[in-house]
């Protein structure tokens, strides 16, 4: 439910639509910081949900009542709390171990919680290795956290050791640019000892600014991820080697003892670059040879800048090679093409280069939904996945192109 500041007309409804059979509810926007909200819906929604399992919360601007907090707690039958509330200011850490000891059937958490002080004192959780009983451990059926951390290239303090050992998933929040190739350093040291996590996101806020790819190598270097993603305005790749080292780093020989039980499955990296050495149809060559494992790959990419490997070039080249092994199904691109024209022939050089390195793929899309009328997906993209899934089709059955 999208609340507004005055959510009087937002929560008139909520007696006739939350009915005992409501497992499932969600909450955001400005309506969370009401006083209506704090004394009337939340109340409510315990009083009247019994059988509620899952419950978010978020709203990215507002300070919440501590009451709301509280009123969490009694929500005794919930599996699944998603609290997305970066401006609370009356939250204090004791409410993360009274809902470890009152949220017994929770097996899902996802927080984006942050105390005055960006840590947890020392004595608000029972020590590592403490006995405990069935009444007294907190959290038991916990089994998935998704955290954010607003601490830069630290792991934010507000994720408590219990927590961090069962997390899955971590957004690192950024602001503005990194100003040295160690940024990262404490908070890769802290990870590398999180053994169940899978996804790291980097997500870029406040002043625009370019971010060097090289910055992020080690995370895919030393952690053991399924995903990566970095969500930022634009990146600046090293000169002529675009995604050679991020590609290399996660797939290559060297790294297969770290990726041997849980390959890198998803890469997302900004659609933007700063300058022109952006990707091209030879970057994506090299992913078909090299990314064993990958699945999904959003990118930025220039198909017009060819270097010494023209559309043409590289088809006769995968033409002789034996079939490709590549596991990618998904692909998304943002194409900076300039002029933003093809031939007719390099419609069909690229949709079948793409079929042939990519035999198992699935479909290529714009890279987010905004871009669906933008002019190189609109005018030219859509018609190269038409003519690629035509190829794949012929070469399904056995039929020459």
């Amino acid at each position: 439910m999208q609340t507004a500041a005055d959510p009087t007309n937002d929560f008139a409804p909520i007696p006739l639509i939350f009915t005992s059979s409501v497992q499932d509810v969600t909450f955001q926007g400005q309506g969370l910081s009401n006083r209506l909200f704090v004394e009337y819906c939340l109340p409510f929604v315990g009083q009247r949900l019994a059988s509620l399992t899952r419950l978010a919360l978020r709203s990215d601007k507002e300070d919440i009542e501590a009451s709301v907090f509280d009123a969490i707690l009694q929500l005794t039958n919930l599996e699944n709390l998603d609290i997305q509330l970066p401006q609370a200011e009356n939250v204090r850490p004791e409410f993360l171990a009274k809902a470890g000891r009152a949220l017994k059937k929770l097996s899902s958490l996802a927080m984006d919680l942050h105390f005055s002080s960006h840590e947890v004192p020392t004595g608000a959780f029972p020590p590592k290795g403490q006995p405990s009983d069935s009444a007294t451990t907190l959290f038991p059926s916990l089994v998935c956290v998704h955290a954010v951390s607003r601490s830069g290239g630290n792991l934010c303090g507000c994720i408590p050791p219990l927590l961090r050992e069962k997390m899955k998933s971590l957004t690192l929040v950024i602001r503005g640019g990194i100003s040295t190739s160690g940024y990262f350093q404490e908070a890769l040291g802290t990870l590398k000892a999180v053994q169940c996590l899978e996804k790291v996101e980097i997500k870029q806020e406040g002043p625009i600014a370019t971010l060097m790819a090289d910055r992020f190598i080690p995370f895919l270097e030393r952690l053991n991820l399924s995903e990566f993603e970095l969500t930022a305005d634009r990146i600046l790749y090293q000169q002529s080697a675009v995604l050679a080292p991020l590609i290399e780093t996660a797939f290559t020989r060297d790294n297969k003892t770290l990726h041997q039980t849980r390959p890198l499955r998803s890469l997302v990296l900004p659609k933007n670059t700063a300058d022109s050495d952006r990707p091209t149809l030879r970057c994506l060559s090299s992913v078909a040879q090299l990314a064993d494992g990958l699945q999904n790959l959003a990118t930025g990419c220039d198909s017009g800048r060819s270097l010494d490997s023209p559309p043409d070039v590289l088809l006769a080249q995968w033409k002789t090679r034996r079939p490709s092994q590549s596991t990618l199904l998904f692909l998304a691109i943002r194409d900076h093409r300039n002029p933003l024209s093809f031939t007719n022939r390099e419609y069909k050089d690229i949709a079948q280069l793409l079929d042939l390195m990519f035999p198992r793929l699935v479909s290529i899309k714009p890279y987010c939904e905004a871009d669906e009328n933008e002019p190189y997906w609109k005018d030219h993209w859509w018609f190269i996945e038409h003519l690629r899934r035509l190829y794949k089709g012929f070469r399904m059955h056995g039929l020459a192109y």
